[in-house]
């Protein structure tokens, strides 16, 4: 065997060795992940004053794994489940909604809702794709326009109790007030469109009740008069005198 040979044989055999040692450490790497997820979805059920203890241990493993780019998702996936949990522990900002009752809400929905553009009152149509964590947080994130001619973001949270359903939604940054949605029946799977008000507070400060529709799919005709007659249809029928009923007079 010549020397060229003899090179071209110890470099096979090293880039072999090195590929099953990449290899192994995928593996080892993958089983890792897959032993945190599997902590990480039994924290629900452990409780007790251990619980940051356990936590803060996985977040070090979590922050010791070097991320693939395939794994980049799920070990986000796990941080954010760690913060909840230490959320849900320290009941920080939690609001959460019984798992078998979010299931009627989730998922994507056409809103429709008055808003202020170029000086003149008009429908505006947003998509909301509504999620929720393990634990029964409701969270999602809508982009609006801005008035600006630019797009802004966002951030939902919420909370379902039987069909009614209370969504805060809040500027992902700024310090803008949140505004506060209010859906009767949200969670009613026999209507066809769901109705209700929303509390914002506009930019020169006053405080505004506007009108909301909801529904799976998109509404047509998708007319600032269509919209209105629908929505005052559906509040004279199924709220009639109902309104204030001691004050509705002094309106």
């Amino acid at each position: 065997m010549s020397v060229i040979d003899l090179v071209l044989v110890i470099g096979t055999c090293l880039t072999s060795a090195t590929t099953l040692a990449i290899m192994i450490l995928h593996v080892r790497q993958d089983r890792a992940i897959t032993a945190l997820k599997d902590r990480v979805d039994a924290l629900p059920s452990r409780g007790g004053e251990d619980m940051i203890d356990s936590l803060e241990q996985i977040k070090k493993q979590t922050a010791g794994l070097a991320a693939r780019p395939r794994d980049d998702h799920l070990i986000k996936a796990i941080d954010k489940r760690l913060d909840e949990f230490v959320r849900l522990h320290k009941m920080d900002r939690i609001m959460t909604s019984p798992v078998d009752q979010l299931q009627s809400i989730l998922g994507r929905w056409h809103q429709y809702n008055v808003s202020r553009k170029d000086n003149k009152l008009s429908w505006i149509h947003v998509e909301y794709d509504i999620q929720a964590t393990p634990a029964g947080v409701l969270e999602f994130t809508v982009e609006y326009a801005d008035n600006q001619g630019g797009r802004a973001d966002f951030v939902y949270e919420g909370v379902i109790r039987n069909d009614r359903v209370v969504l805060i939604g809040r500027a992902a940054k700024g310090s803008q007030s949140c505004f506060v949605e209010i859906w009767p029946h949200l969670g009613n799977w026999a209507q066809k469109y769901h109705f209700g008000v929303c509390f914002n507070e506009s930019w020169d400060k006053h405080e505004t009740l506007i009108s909301c529709v909801m529904s799976r799919h998109e509404i047509e005709p998708c007319t600032d008069a269509a919209l209105d007659a629908l929505w005052i249809e559906h509040v004279r029928s199924s709220l009639g005198p109902d309104i204030f009923p001691r004050l509705r007079s002094q309106f």
